[in-house]
Protein backbone atom coordinates (compact mmCIF):
# COMPACT_ATOMS: atom_id res chain seq x y z
CA UNK A 1 0.00 0.00 0.00
CA UNK A 2 1.03 3.66 -0.19
CA UNK A 3 0.78 6.13 2.64
CA UNK A 4 1.58 9.85 3.00
CA UNK A 5 3.32 10.95 6.19
CA UNK A 6 3.11 14.73 6.66
CA UNK A 7 5.29 17.13 8.61
CA UNK A 8 4.81 20.91 8.89
CA UNK A 9 6.45 21.71 5.57
CA UNK A 10 7.06 18.33 3.95
CA UNK A 11 5.64 14.84 3.61
CA UNK A 12 6.78 11.34 2.74
CA UNK A 13 4.90 9.31 0.14
CA UNK A 14 5.57 5.68 1.09
CA UNK A 15 5.06 2.57 -1.05
CA UNK A 16 5.10 -0.41 1.28
CA UNK A 17 3.41 -2.90 -1.02
CA UNK A 18 3.63 -3.18 -4.80
CA UNK A 19 0.37 -4.05 -6.54
CA UNK A 20 1.46 -5.07 -10.03
CA UNK A 21 0.38 -3.81 -13.44
CA UNK A 22 -2.79 -1.83 -14.04
CA UNK A 23 -3.59 -0.69 -17.58
CA UNK A 24 -7.31 -0.17 -17.01
CA UNK A 25 -7.37 3.15 -15.18
CA UNK A 26 -8.81 6.17 -17.01
CA UNK A 27 -5.76 8.21 -16.00
CA UNK A 28 -2.40 7.31 -14.54
CA UNK A 29 -3.05 9.54 -11.57
CA UNK A 30 -6.01 7.39 -10.55
CA UNK A 31 -3.85 4.31 -9.92
CA UNK A 32 -3.67 2.96 -6.40
CA UNK A 33 -0.44 3.33 -4.51
CA UNK A 34 2.00 0.63 -5.58
CA UNK A 35 0.30 -0.01 -8.93
CA UNK A 36 2.36 0.34 -12.10
CA UNK A 37 1.31 1.82 -15.38
CA UNK A 38 4.03 -0.28 -17.04
CA UNK A 39 6.33 -3.01 -15.78
CA UNK A 40 8.59 -5.57 -17.39
CA UNK A 41 10.41 -8.60 -15.97
CA UNK A 42 9.66 -7.77 -12.36
CA UNK A 43 7.43 -10.11 -10.37
CA UNK A 44 5.42 -9.36 -7.25
CA UNK A 45 6.28 -11.61 -4.32
CA UNK A 46 3.53 -12.87 -1.98
CA UNK A 47 4.71 -10.21 0.49
CA UNK A 48 4.09 -7.48 -2.06
CA UNK A 49 7.74 -6.81 -2.92
CA UNK A 50 9.21 -6.18 -6.36
CA UNK A 51 11.69 -8.85 -7.45
CA UNK A 52 13.60 -9.62 -10.63
CA UNK A 53 11.80 -12.44 -12.47
CA UNK A 54 13.18 -16.00 -12.54
CA UNK A 55 15.97 -16.67 -15.02
CA UNK A 56 16.17 -19.19 -17.84
CA UNK A 57 18.68 -21.92 -18.55
CA UNK A 58 18.76 -24.38 -21.44
CA UNK A 59 18.38 -27.83 -19.94
CA UNK A 60 18.75 -29.80 -23.16
CA UNK A 61 18.26 -29.49 -26.91
CA UNK A 62 16.03 -32.01 -28.68
CA UNK A 63 16.65 -30.78 -32.21
CA UNK A 64 15.88 -27.75 -34.35
CA UNK A 65 12.13 -28.20 -34.83
CA UNK A 66 9.55 -27.04 -32.25
CA UNK A 67 9.00 -29.06 -29.11
CA UNK A 68 5.53 -30.45 -29.85
CA UNK A 69 4.51 -31.56 -26.36
CA UNK A 70 5.71 -31.88 -22.77
CA UNK A 71 4.32 -33.99 -19.92
CA UNK A 72 5.27 -35.14 -16.46
CA UNK A 73 3.44 -37.67 -14.29
CA UNK A 74 3.57 -41.00 -12.51
CA UNK A 75 3.56 -44.44 -14.09
CA UNK A 76 3.70 -47.36 -11.68
CA UNK A 77 4.74 -45.10 -8.81
CA UNK A 78 7.68 -43.62 -10.73
CA UNK A 79 7.68 -40.05 -12.02
CA UNK A 80 8.52 -39.62 -15.69
CA UNK A 81 8.87 -36.62 -18.00
CA UNK A 82 8.24 -37.00 -21.73
CA UNK A 83 8.66 -34.62 -24.65
CA UNK A 84 7.86 -34.81 -28.35
CA UNK A 85 10.20 -33.13 -30.83
CA UNK A 86 11.32 -33.80 -34.38
CA UNK A 87 9.24 -36.95 -34.69
CA UNK A 88 10.84 -38.48 -31.57
CA UNK A 89 9.35 -39.14 -28.15
CA UNK A 90 12.01 -38.33 -25.56
CA UNK A 91 12.25 -39.40 -21.94
CA UNK A 92 13.85 -36.56 -19.99
CA UNK A 93 15.68 -36.27 -16.71
CA UNK A 94 14.86 -32.79 -15.42
CA UNK A 95 17.65 -32.95 -12.85
CA UNK A 96 20.58 -33.25 -15.24
CA UNK A 97 19.05 -32.69 -18.68
CA UNK A 98 19.83 -36.16 -20.01
CA UNK A 99 17.46 -37.64 -22.58
CA UNK A 100 16.51 -41.02 -24.00
CA UNK A 101 14.84 -41.78 -27.33
CA UNK A 102 11.85 -44.05 -26.59
CA UNK A 103 10.24 -44.16 -30.01
CA UNK A 104 8.91 -42.28 -32.99
CA UNK A 105 5.71 -40.50 -33.88
CA UNK A 106 4.81 -37.95 -36.52
CA UNK A 107 6.26 -34.48 -35.94
CA UNK A 108 2.96 -32.83 -35.02
CA UNK A 109 1.47 -31.00 -32.06
CA UNK A 110 1.36 -33.68 -29.35
CA UNK A 111 -0.59 -34.09 -26.14
CA UNK A 112 -0.06 -36.63 -23.35
CA UNK A 113 -2.43 -37.86 -20.67
CA UNK A 114 -2.00 -40.41 -17.92
CA UNK A 115 -4.62 -43.11 -17.39
CA UNK A 116 -4.67 -46.54 -15.71
CA UNK A 117 -0.92 -46.77 -15.17
CA UNK A 118 0.09 -45.71 -18.68
CA UNK A 119 0.62 -42.48 -20.56
CA UNK A 120 -1.33 -42.07 -23.80
CA UNK A 121 -0.21 -39.84 -26.66
CA UNK A 122 -2.35 -38.01 -29.24
CA UNK A 123 -1.16 -35.96 -32.21
CA UNK A 124 -4.18 -35.74 -34.50
CA UNK A 125 -3.02 -38.68 -36.63
CA UNK A 126 -1.79 -41.35 -34.21
CA UNK A 127 -2.75 -42.81 -30.83
CA UNK A 128 0.19 -44.28 -28.88
CA UNK A 129 0.93 -45.40 -25.32
CA UNK A 130 3.87 -46.02 -23.02
CA UNK A 131 3.92 -48.15 -19.87
CA UNK A 132 7.12 -46.78 -18.27
CA UNK A 133 9.69 -48.96 -20.03
CA UNK A 134 10.68 -49.88 -23.56
CA UNK A 135 9.44 -47.81 -26.49
CA UNK A 136 6.16 -46.07 -27.22
CA UNK A 137 3.88 -48.01 -29.52
CA UNK A 138 0.50 -47.77 -31.17
CA UNK A 139 -2.34 -48.52 -28.76
CA UNK A 140 -3.42 -52.16 -28.92
CA UNK A 141 -7.22 -51.92 -28.94
CA UNK A 142 -9.37 -53.78 -26.47
CA UNK A 143 -11.38 -56.51 -28.23
CA UNK A 144 -14.99 -56.21 -27.06
CA UNK A 145 -17.08 -59.20 -26.02
CA UNK A 146 -20.17 -58.56 -28.12
CA UNK A 147 -22.31 -61.55 -27.00
CA UNK A 148 -22.32 -64.27 -24.34
CA UNK A 149 -24.25 -67.48 -23.62
CA UNK A 150 -24.66 -68.07 -27.35
CA UNK A 151 -25.94 -71.52 -28.41
CA UNK A 152 -24.17 -73.08 -31.43
CA UNK A 153 -27.09 -72.07 -33.66
CA UNK A 154 -26.54 -68.38 -32.82
CA UNK A 155 -28.26 -65.71 -30.75
CA UNK A 156 -27.17 -65.25 -27.15
CA UNK A 157 -27.13 -62.17 -24.93
CA UNK A 158 -25.65 -58.95 -26.30
CA UNK A 159 -22.99 -57.50 -24.03
CA UNK A 160 -20.46 -54.95 -25.31
CA UNK A 161 -20.58 -52.61 -28.27
CA UNK A 162 -17.95 -52.60 -31.00
CA UNK A 163 -14.68 -50.75 -30.47
CA UNK A 164 -14.12 -48.11 -33.16
CA UNK A 165 -10.35 -48.66 -32.82
CA UNK A 166 -10.51 -52.16 -34.33
CA UNK A 167 -12.53 -54.52 -36.47
CA UNK A 168 -11.96 -57.35 -33.97
CA UNK A 169 -14.67 -58.66 -31.65
CA UNK A 170 -15.27 -61.72 -29.44
CA UNK A 171 -18.29 -63.96 -28.96
CA UNK A 172 -18.76 -66.62 -26.27
CA UNK A 173 -20.74 -69.79 -26.83
CA UNK A 174 -22.31 -72.36 -24.52
CA UNK A 175 -21.75 -75.69 -26.33
CA UNK A 176 -24.33 -78.49 -26.19
CA UNK A 177 -21.63 -81.18 -26.43
CA UNK A 178 -22.81 -82.43 -29.87
CA UNK A 179 -22.84 -79.57 -32.37
CA UNK A 180 -19.81 -78.93 -34.56
CA UNK A 181 -21.23 -75.91 -36.43
CA UNK A 182 -21.23 -72.53 -34.64
CA UNK A 183 -22.97 -69.44 -36.04
CA UNK A 184 -21.38 -66.04 -35.37
CA UNK A 185 -23.39 -62.88 -34.77
CA UNK A 186 -22.47 -61.51 -38.20
CA UNK A 187 -22.06 -62.68 -41.76
CA UNK A 188 -19.57 -61.50 -44.39
CA UNK A 189 -16.76 -61.42 -41.85
CA UNK A 190 -13.11 -60.81 -42.78
CA UNK A 191 -11.47 -63.63 -40.85
CA UNK A 192 -11.50 -65.70 -37.66
CA UNK A 193 -8.40 -64.84 -35.68
CA UNK A 194 -8.64 -67.13 -32.63
CA UNK A 195 -10.76 -69.97 -31.27
CA UNK A 196 -10.44 -71.20 -27.70
CA UNK A 197 -12.20 -73.97 -25.77
CA UNK A 198 -12.03 -73.96 -21.98
CA UNK A 199 -9.27 -71.38 -22.26
CA UNK A 200 -7.12 -73.44 -24.62
CA UNK A 201 -6.39 -71.89 -28.02
CA UNK A 202 -6.95 -74.30 -30.89
CA UNK A 203 -4.67 -74.61 -33.87
CA UNK A 204 -6.25 -73.18 -37.02
CA UNK A 205 -6.22 -76.57 -38.78
CA UNK A 206 -8.63 -78.01 -36.20
CA UNK A 207 -11.60 -75.94 -37.42
CA UNK A 208 -12.95 -74.54 -40.67
CA UNK A 209 -14.34 -71.07 -41.38
CA UNK A 210 -17.03 -69.87 -43.77
CA UNK A 211 -16.46 -66.09 -43.86
CA UNK A 212 -19.47 -65.45 -46.11
CA UNK A 213 -21.96 -67.09 -43.75
CA UNK A 214 -20.08 -66.29 -40.53
CA UNK A 215 -19.74 -69.91 -39.40
CA UNK A 216 -17.05 -71.98 -37.68
CA UNK A 217 -17.00 -75.79 -38.01
CA UNK A 218 -15.07 -77.84 -35.47
CA UNK A 219 -13.29 -81.02 -36.53
CA UNK A 220 -14.65 -84.37 -35.30
CA UNK A 221 -12.00 -84.80 -32.64
CA UNK A 222 -12.39 -81.32 -31.13
CA UNK A 223 -16.16 -80.86 -30.83
CA UNK A 224 -16.54 -78.75 -27.66
CA UNK A 225 -18.02 -80.59 -24.66
CA UNK A 226 -21.11 -79.36 -22.84
CA UNK A 227 -20.43 -76.14 -20.99
CA UNK A 228 -21.43 -72.55 -20.23
CA UNK A 229 -19.50 -69.83 -22.07
CA UNK A 230 -16.57 -72.19 -22.56
CA UNK A 231 -16.04 -71.48 -26.26
CA UNK A 232 -14.75 -68.08 -27.36
CA UNK A 233 -14.34 -67.10 -30.99
CA UNK A 234 -12.50 -63.94 -31.92
CA UNK A 235 -13.07 -62.65 -35.43
CA UNK A 236 -12.59 -59.58 -37.56
CA UNK A 237 -15.08 -57.72 -39.70
CA UNK A 238 -13.45 -54.75 -41.40
CA UNK A 239 -11.02 -52.49 -39.57
CA UNK A 240 -13.34 -50.37 -37.47
CA UNK A 241 -13.09 -46.57 -37.62
CA UNK A 242 -9.82 -45.81 -35.80
CA UNK A 243 -9.68 -42.35 -37.41
CA UNK A 244 -12.43 -41.28 -34.98
CA UNK A 245 -9.82 -41.61 -32.24
CA UNK A 246 -6.56 -40.83 -34.00
CA UNK A 247 -7.88 -37.53 -35.38
CA UNK A 248 -8.37 -36.19 -31.84
CA UNK A 249 -5.75 -33.94 -30.23
CA UNK A 250 -6.84 -33.45 -26.61
CA UNK A 251 -8.17 -35.50 -23.71
CA UNK A 252 -10.01 -34.97 -20.42
CA UNK A 253 -11.15 -37.55 -17.87
CA UNK A 254 -14.69 -37.53 -16.48
CA UNK A 255 -17.54 -39.84 -15.44
CA UNK A 256 -19.72 -37.84 -13.12
CA UNK A 257 -18.10 -37.90 -9.69
CA UNK A 258 -15.19 -40.03 -10.93
CA UNK A 259 -12.52 -39.87 -13.63
CA UNK A 260 -13.10 -43.31 -15.14
CA UNK A 261 -13.77 -42.29 -18.73
CA UNK A 262 -11.56 -40.48 -21.22
CA UNK A 263 -13.16 -37.83 -23.42
CA UNK A 264 -11.26 -37.08 -26.63
CA UNK A 265 -11.82 -33.93 -28.68
CA UNK A 266 -10.01 -31.55 -30.99
CA UNK A 267 -10.53 -32.95 -34.50
CA UNK A 268 -12.04 -29.66 -35.67
CA UNK A 269 -15.64 -30.74 -35.05
CA UNK A 270 -18.29 -30.22 -32.39
CA UNK A 271 -18.02 -33.88 -31.31
CA UNK A 272 -16.24 -35.54 -28.43
CA UNK A 273 -15.98 -39.31 -28.02
CA UNK A 274 -15.57 -41.12 -24.73
CA UNK A 275 -14.13 -44.44 -23.60
CA UNK A 276 -15.95 -47.43 -22.15
CA UNK A 277 -15.61 -50.06 -19.44
CA UNK A 278 -14.54 -53.62 -20.21
CA UNK A 279 -16.40 -56.85 -19.38
CA UNK A 280 -15.13 -56.65 -15.79
CA UNK A 281 -16.24 -53.05 -15.33
CA UNK A 282 -12.68 -51.70 -15.54
CA UNK A 283 -12.07 -48.32 -17.22
CA UNK A 284 -9.97 -48.44 -20.38
CA UNK A 285 -8.48 -45.85 -22.71
CA UNK A 286 -8.13 -48.44 -25.50
CA UNK A 287 -11.88 -49.00 -25.82
CA UNK A 288 -14.12 -46.43 -27.49
CA UNK A 289 -17.51 -48.05 -28.11
CA UNK A 290 -19.53 -47.11 -31.14
CA UNK A 291 -21.98 -44.26 -30.46
CA UNK A 292 -20.07 -43.13 -27.35
CA UNK A 293 -20.10 -39.49 -28.36
CA UNK A 294 -21.54 -36.14 -27.39
CA UNK A 295 -22.26 -33.29 -29.77
CA UNK A 296 -21.91 -29.75 -28.50
CA UNK A 297 -24.46 -27.47 -30.13
CA UNK A 298 -24.23 -27.02 -33.92
CA UNK A 299 -21.54 -28.38 -36.18
CA UNK A 300 -20.58 -24.89 -37.33
CA UNK A 301 -18.03 -24.40 -34.54
CA UNK A 302 -15.51 -26.82 -33.05
CA UNK A 303 -14.88 -27.72 -29.43
CA UNK A 304 -11.80 -25.81 -28.29
CA UNK A 305 -11.43 -27.10 -24.72
CA UNK A 306 -12.91 -29.46 -22.14
CA UNK A 307 -12.25 -29.53 -18.41
CA UNK A 308 -13.79 -31.27 -15.43
CA UNK A 309 -15.32 -28.96 -12.82
CA UNK A 310 -16.71 -30.72 -9.75
CA UNK A 311 -19.40 -33.14 -11.04
CA UNK A 312 -19.62 -31.58 -14.51
CA UNK A 313 -17.51 -31.64 -17.64
CA UNK A 314 -17.33 -28.21 -19.24
CA UNK A 315 -17.07 -27.97 -23.02
CA UNK A 316 -15.93 -24.72 -24.63
CA UNK A 317 -16.28 -23.46 -28.16
CA UNK A 318 -15.19 -20.08 -29.42
CA UNK A 319 -18.70 -18.71 -28.96
CA UNK A 320 -19.97 -20.37 -25.81
CA UNK A 321 -19.72 -22.90 -23.02
CA UNK A 322 -21.78 -26.01 -22.20
CA UNK A 323 -21.86 -28.31 -19.17
CA UNK A 324 -22.00 -32.09 -19.55
CA UNK A 325 -23.56 -34.09 -16.72
CA UNK A 326 -23.72 -37.81 -16.08
CA UNK A 327 -26.96 -39.69 -15.45
CA UNK A 328 -29.02 -42.78 -16.18
CA UNK A 329 -30.36 -43.33 -19.73
CA UNK A 330 -33.12 -45.79 -20.66
CA UNK A 331 -32.46 -47.52 -23.99
CA UNK A 332 -35.07 -48.61 -26.54
CA UNK A 333 -34.96 -52.20 -25.22
CA UNK A 334 -35.79 -51.00 -21.71
CA UNK A 335 -32.29 -51.45 -20.32
CA UNK A 336 -30.71 -48.68 -18.29
CA UNK A 337 -27.18 -47.46 -18.84
CA UNK A 338 -25.06 -44.46 -18.00
CA UNK A 339 -25.32 -41.46 -20.30
CA UNK A 340 -24.32 -37.85 -20.65
CA UNK A 341 -26.53 -34.76 -20.95
CA UNK A 342 -25.43 -31.45 -22.48
CA UNK A 343 -26.65 -28.23 -20.83
CA UNK A 344 -26.05 -24.80 -22.44
CA UNK A 345 -24.54 -22.36 -19.96
CA UNK A 346 -23.28 -19.36 -21.94
CA UNK A 347 -24.05 -18.61 -25.58
CA UNK A 348 -21.65 -15.71 -26.10
CA UNK A 349 -18.36 -16.16 -24.26
CA UNK A 350 -16.14 -19.19 -24.84
CA UNK A 351 -12.49 -20.02 -25.34
CA UNK A 352 -10.15 -19.25 -28.24
CA UNK A 353 -6.99 -21.16 -27.32
CA UNK A 354 -7.32 -24.91 -28.13
CA UNK A 355 -6.81 -27.08 -25.07
CA UNK A 356 -5.70 -24.18 -22.86
CA UNK A 357 -8.52 -23.87 -20.30
CA UNK A 358 -7.02 -24.41 -16.83
CA UNK A 359 -8.58 -25.00 -13.42
CA UNK A 360 -7.26 -22.28 -11.09
CA UNK A 361 -8.35 -22.38 -7.45
CA UNK A 362 -11.24 -24.65 -8.50
CA UNK A 363 -12.47 -22.21 -11.14
CA UNK A 364 -11.88 -22.68 -14.88
CA UNK A 365 -10.19 -19.81 -16.72
CA UNK A 366 -10.70 -19.36 -20.46
CA UNK A 367 -9.27 -16.90 -23.00
CA UNK A 368 -11.75 -14.98 -25.09
CA UNK A 369 -11.83 -11.70 -27.03
CA UNK A 370 -8.74 -10.10 -25.53
CA UNK A 371 -9.52 -11.06 -21.95
CA UNK A 372 -9.37 -13.75 -19.27
CA UNK A 373 -12.65 -15.14 -17.92
CA UNK A 374 -13.22 -17.13 -14.77
CA UNK A 375 -16.26 -19.39 -14.59
CA UNK A 376 -18.80 -20.28 -11.92
CA UNK A 377 -21.07 -22.93 -13.37
CA UNK A 378 -24.69 -23.72 -12.62
CA UNK A 379 -27.03 -26.32 -14.05
CA UNK A 380 -28.96 -23.72 -16.06
CA UNK A 381 -28.14 -21.19 -18.73
CA UNK A 382 -26.79 -18.05 -17.09
CA UNK A 383 -24.69 -15.44 -18.88
CA UNK A 384 -23.39 -14.26 -15.51
CA UNK A 385 -21.44 -17.50 -15.11
CA UNK A 386 -18.48 -15.89 -16.93
CA UNK A 387 -16.64 -13.09 -15.16
CA UNK A 388 -13.98 -11.02 -16.86
CA UNK A 389 -11.08 -10.25 -14.54
CA UNK A 390 -8.12 -9.20 -16.69
CA UNK A 391 -8.92 -5.49 -17.09
CA UNK A 392 -5.57 -4.57 -15.52
CA UNK A 393 -3.80 -6.14 -18.52
CA UNK A 394 -6.29 -5.00 -21.17
CA UNK A 395 -3.96 -3.08 -23.47
CA UNK A 396 -1.46 -5.88 -23.77
CA UNK A 397 -4.10 -8.57 -24.28
CA UNK A 398 -5.93 -6.51 -26.90
CA UNK A 399 -2.75 -6.56 -29.02
CA UNK A 400 -2.27 -10.33 -28.69
CA UNK A 401 -3.56 -13.39 -30.53
CA UNK A 402 -5.06 -15.39 -27.68
CA UNK A 403 -5.80 -18.34 -29.96
CA UNK A 404 -2.02 -19.01 -30.10
CA UNK A 405 -1.50 -18.76 -26.33
CA UNK A 406 0.32 -21.40 -24.29
CA UNK A 407 -0.99 -21.49 -20.70
CA UNK A 408 0.85 -22.84 -17.66
CA UNK A 409 -0.74 -22.91 -14.21
CA UNK A 410 1.98 -23.04 -11.55
CA UNK A 411 0.19 -24.09 -8.37
CA UNK A 412 3.38 -23.87 -6.30
CA UNK A 413 3.99 -20.18 -6.99
CA UNK A 414 0.28 -19.49 -7.61
CA UNK A 415 1.05 -17.98 -11.00
CA UNK A 416 -1.24 -18.35 -14.00
CA UNK A 417 1.07 -17.75 -16.97
CA UNK A 418 -0.15 -16.98 -20.49
CA UNK A 419 2.68 -17.07 -23.01
CA UNK A 420 2.07 -14.90 -26.07
CA UNK A 421 5.03 -14.99 -28.43
CA UNK A 422 8.06 -13.68 -26.53
CA UNK A 423 5.90 -12.20 -23.77
CA UNK A 424 4.13 -13.76 -20.82
CA UNK A 425 1.22 -12.22 -18.92
CA UNK A 426 1.29 -13.50 -15.34
CA UNK A 427 -1.66 -13.43 -12.96
CA UNK A 428 -0.51 -14.13 -9.39
CA UNK A 429 -3.76 -15.35 -7.91
CA UNK A 430 -2.54 -15.57 -4.33
CA UNK A 431 -2.56 -11.76 -4.10
CA UNK A 432 -4.52 -10.99 -7.30
CA UNK A 433 -1.89 -8.99 -9.21
CA UNK A 434 -0.77 -8.92 -12.84
CA UNK A 435 2.72 -8.49 -14.25
CA UNK A 436 4.56 -9.02 -17.50
CA UNK A 437 7.63 -10.99 -18.54
CA UNK A 438 9.36 -10.01 -21.78
CA UNK A 439 12.28 -11.09 -23.99
CA UNK A 440 11.43 -14.75 -23.43
CA UNK A 441 11.98 -17.48 -25.99
CA UNK A 442 8.91 -18.29 -28.06
CA UNK A 443 7.47 -21.46 -26.60
CA UNK A 444 5.19 -24.17 -27.94
CA UNK A 445 4.45 -26.02 -24.67
CA UNK A 446 5.38 -26.04 -21.00
CA UNK A 447 4.74 -27.40 -17.55
CA UNK A 448 5.24 -26.47 -13.90
CA UNK A 449 6.87 -28.75 -11.36
CA UNK A 450 8.17 -28.19 -7.85
CA UNK A 451 8.24 -24.41 -8.05
CA UNK A 452 10.08 -24.33 -11.38
CA UNK A 453 8.76 -24.17 -14.93
CA UNK A 454 9.99 -26.09 -17.95
CA UNK A 455 9.43 -24.54 -21.36
CA UNK A 456 9.53 -26.26 -24.73
CA UNK A 457 10.69 -23.74 -27.32
CA UNK A 458 9.96 -23.42 -31.02
CA UNK A 459 13.63 -24.14 -31.79
CA UNK A 460 13.77 -27.48 -29.98
CA UNK A 461 15.06 -26.57 -26.52
CA UNK A 462 13.83 -27.50 -23.08
CA UNK A 463 14.50 -24.53 -20.81
CA UNK A 464 14.22 -24.35 -17.04
CA UNK A 465 12.79 -21.19 -15.46
CA UNK A 466 13.62 -20.85 -11.79
CA UNK A 467 14.29 -18.32 -9.02
CA UNK A 468 17.60 -20.12 -8.55
CA UNK A 469 18.69 -19.03 -12.05
CA UNK A 470 19.74 -15.37 -12.26
CA UNK A 471 20.02 -14.67 -16.00
CA UNK A 472 18.75 -15.94 -19.34
CA UNK A 473 21.44 -18.35 -20.53
CA UNK A 474 24.08 -15.83 -19.50
CA UNK A 475 22.19 -12.71 -20.64
CA UNK A 476 21.22 -10.19 -17.97
CA UNK A 477 17.50 -9.69 -17.34
CA UNK A 478 16.48 -6.10 -18.01
CA UNK A 479 13.67 -5.02 -15.64
CA UNK A 480 11.61 -1.89 -15.20
CA UNK A 481 8.70 -0.69 -13.06
CA UNK A 482 6.97 2.60 -13.72
CA UNK A 483 4.50 4.39 -11.50
CA UNK A 484 1.97 6.57 -13.27
CA UNK A 485 1.95 10.36 -13.15
CA UNK A 486 0.68 11.31 -9.70
CA UNK A 487 -0.44 14.50 -8.02
CA UNK A 488 -0.30 13.11 -4.48
CA UNK A 489 -3.70 14.56 -3.62
CA UNK A 490 -2.67 18.11 -4.59
CA UNK A 491 -2.78 17.97 -8.40
CA UNK A 492 -3.10 21.75 -8.94
CA UNK A 493 -0.41 22.76 -6.46
CA UNK A 494 3.25 23.12 -7.39
CA UNK A 495 5.40 20.65 -5.51
CA UNK A 496 9.06 19.90 -4.96
CA UNK A 497 10.87 16.64 -4.33
CA UNK A 498 14.54 16.49 -3.43
CA UNK A 499 14.82 12.72 -3.64
CA UNK A 500 13.79 9.41 -2.16
CA UNK A 501 14.86 6.37 -0.19
CA UNK A 502 14.67 2.83 -1.45
CA UNK A 503 14.59 -0.24 0.73
CA UNK A 504 16.10 -3.20 -1.12
CA UNK A 505 17.91 -6.50 -0.79
CA UNK A 506 20.28 -8.08 -3.27
CA UNK A 507 21.78 -11.57 -3.10
CA UNK A 508 24.80 -10.56 -5.17
CA UNK A 509 24.92 -6.78 -4.97
CA UNK A 510 24.15 -4.67 -8.00
CA UNK A 511 22.74 -1.41 -9.29
CA UNK A 512 19.25 0.05 -9.28
CA UNK A 513 18.48 3.08 -11.42
CA UNK A 514 15.71 5.49 -10.38
CA UNK A 515 14.36 8.12 -12.78
CA UNK A 516 12.00 10.92 -11.80
CA UNK A 517 9.97 12.67 -14.49
CA UNK A 518 7.41 15.45 -14.22
CA UNK A 519 4.54 16.37 -16.53
CA UNK A 520 6.89 18.69 -18.45
CA UNK A 521 9.04 15.62 -19.26
CA UNK A 522 11.98 16.90 -17.22
CA UNK A 523 14.06 13.92 -16.08
CA UNK A 524 16.33 13.32 -13.13
CA UNK A 525 18.18 10.03 -12.72
CA UNK A 526 20.37 8.50 -10.02
CA UNK A 527 21.82 5.13 -9.25
CA UNK A 528 21.71 3.08 -6.04
CA UNK A 529 24.61 0.72 -5.33
CA UNK A 530 23.55 -2.36 -3.37
CA UNK A 531 25.79 -4.59 -1.31
CA UNK A 532 25.51 -8.37 -1.31
CA UNK A 533 23.11 -10.11 1.04
CA UNK A 534 22.00 -7.07 3.00
CA UNK A 535 18.75 -5.20 3.43
CA UNK A 536 19.72 -1.62 2.68
CA UNK A 537 18.11 1.78 2.83
CA UNK A 538 19.68 3.99 0.17
CA UNK A 539 18.97 7.71 -0.24
CA UNK A 540 19.02 9.10 -3.77
CA UNK A 541 18.96 12.79 -4.71
CA UNK A 542 16.46 13.45 -7.52
CA UNK A 543 15.56 17.13 -7.53
CA UNK A 544 12.42 17.95 -9.47
CA UNK A 545 10.91 21.40 -8.88
CA UNK A 546 7.55 23.07 -9.41
CA UNK A 547 5.78 19.98 -10.72
CA UNK A 548 2.11 19.23 -10.52
CA UNK A 549 2.38 15.60 -11.65
CA UNK A 550 5.38 13.31 -11.51
CA UNK A 551 6.29 9.64 -11.93
CA UNK A 552 9.19 7.46 -10.93
CA UNK A 553 10.73 4.55 -12.86
CA UNK A 554 12.81 1.75 -11.35
CA UNK A 555 15.20 -0.15 -13.61
CA UNK A 556 17.85 -2.82 -13.09
CA UNK A 557 19.72 -5.54 -14.92
CA UNK A 558 21.36 -6.90 -11.79
CA UNK A 559 20.26 -10.39 -10.67
CA UNK A 560 18.25 -11.38 -7.60
CA UNK A 561 17.28 -7.88 -6.49
CA UNK A 562 14.17 -7.42 -4.36
CA UNK A 563 12.77 -3.92 -3.87
CA UNK A 564 10.99 -3.77 -0.52
CA UNK A 565 9.65 -0.24 -0.67
CA UNK A 566 10.11 3.38 -1.73
CA UNK A 567 9.82 6.59 0.32
CA UNK A 568 9.48 9.76 -1.78
CA UNK A 569 10.17 13.17 -0.19
CA UNK A 570 7.61 15.85 -1.06
CA UNK A 571 7.23 19.54 -0.24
Amino acid sequence: MAQVYRAKTSSIYRIERFRGLNESADAESSLKGGEATAMSNFKITPEGHLRVRPGLQTLTSLGSSPVRGLWTGYIGGTEHTLAACGGVIWRLNLSDGTKQNIGYMLDKSTNFFGFNGKVYILNGSQYFWWAGSGNVSAVVPYVPLIAVSTPPAGGGTLLERLNVLTGLRRQRFSPDGASSLYHLAEKAITQVTKVSVNGNVLASDLYGVNVTQGMVTFGTGVIPPLGENTVEIEYRKGNGSPELVTAMRFAETYNGLTDTRVFLYGNGSNRAIYSGLDEFGEPRADYFPEMNEVQIDSSNAAITAMIRHYDKLLAFKENGMWAITYGAVTLSDGSITGGFYVIPVNGEIGNLAPGQVKLVENSPISLYSGAFYTWSVTGVRDERSAKRFSERADKLLAESDLSAAVVIDDNFSQEYCVHLGTKCVVYEYGTSVFYLYENLPEISCGLAQGGDRYLGTTNGKIMKMSDSIFNDDGTAISCSWQAGLRGFGREMASKYSSGLWIRAKSEFGGLVSITAQDEKVQNRENMAVLNSGEVQIVKLRLNIRKFKLAKWTVQTSSPAITLLGIDIMLR
